[in-house]
């Protein structure tokens, strides 16, 4: 409903007749079908796009920035967000009419999500399973606003306030869940 109420401006009434009839006709419900095709996209297609900047961040830089988990994090989270900055003043990630607030938006955004990313590099020693969670989480980012009615694309949109804080809240379970572990946390700062 969600998906159907944002692009109901742009359709006329013959579009979303045919629209409504093929959501009937749906062997599954639509919005099973677009999450399973973003899942095999994120885990195929996507993975492979991702593990190209996943080399570099995850691959290269964790390996330069090798001893402090945040100070890591924090760098290429800047680095990725800022490296992202073309492709926003092109058009990418635009969900506000700002250009400025796309850019910064992208960036916390990438900021917020590197603990994740390295922690996933730490665990799995491996900067391809990192590229198969990025390259998950893009996939995934549109599925929300299948099922959420109403609010701006800043409040609710990939990249969008409501992303920040579900983003932020996963890091901090992984986070929780990795500190608890003691000696074997890769998350605690280390003493000297």
């Amino acid at each position: 409903s969600g998906f159907a109420e944002r692009i109901a401006p742009v359709l006329d009434a013959a579009q979303r007749a045919e629209r409504e009839a093929q959501l009937a006709n749906a062997p599954l419900a639509p919005w099973l079908l677009v999450t399973g095709q973003a899942l095999f996209f994120g885990l195929t297609v996507n993975a492979l796009l991702a593990l190209g900047e996943e080399a570099g961040w995850r691959g290269y830089l964790y390996a330069v920035l090798e001893g402090s988990f945040w100070r890591g994090s924090l760098v290429t989270g800047v680095l990725g967000g800022v490296w992202y900055t073309p492709l926003v003043l092109l058009g990418h990630n635009a969900i506000t009419p700002s250009v400025g607030a796309n850019v910064a938006l992208t960036i916390t955004w990438c900021v917020l999500v590197a603990p994740l990313f390295t922690w996933v590099r730490a665990r799995s020693g491996s900067c391809i399973a990192v590229a198969i969670t990025h390259g998950t989480i893009n996939a995934l980012a549109g599925v929300p606003l299948l099922f959420l009615r109403g609010g701006s694309m800043l409040a609710v949109g990939p990249l969008g306030a409501a992303w920040h804080v579900a983003t932020l809240f996963v890091v901090a379970l992984v986070g929780a869940y990795d500190w608890q572990l003691g000696a074997a946390s890769i998350v605690r700062p280390k003493s000297p």
